[in-house]
């Protein structure tokens, strides 16, 4: 059961970081303390929802992809027009 934890808590990182270096070389958009901080919440908000339904791979991933998306339009004011 620890190593499923540590698996999906390290499939969502990587998720959560590697969009993170995405947005930052794609779009220009870069703040280190937004980049730590907001990658690693993502993480764990996507690895507690996977957890919670059911413990699947594909829903943590899914949820960290949402949250990190969700969190790239918050800081960036998508959602202040």
């Amino acid at each position: 059961m620890q190593s499923q934890w540590v698996r999906h808590t390290a499939y969502a990182l990587v998720l959560s970081y590697g969009l993170s270096v995405f947005f930052w070389l794609g779009f220009g958009v870069f703040n280190l303390v937004g980049f730590i901080v907001v990658s690693a919440l993502t993480a764990a908000l996507g690895v507690a929802s996977g957890w919670v339904l059911g413990k699947k791979l594909g829903i943590t991933l899914l949820a960290t992809f949402v949250f990190r998306i969700l969190a790239y339009l918050l800081m960036t004011g998508f959602f202040q027009r």
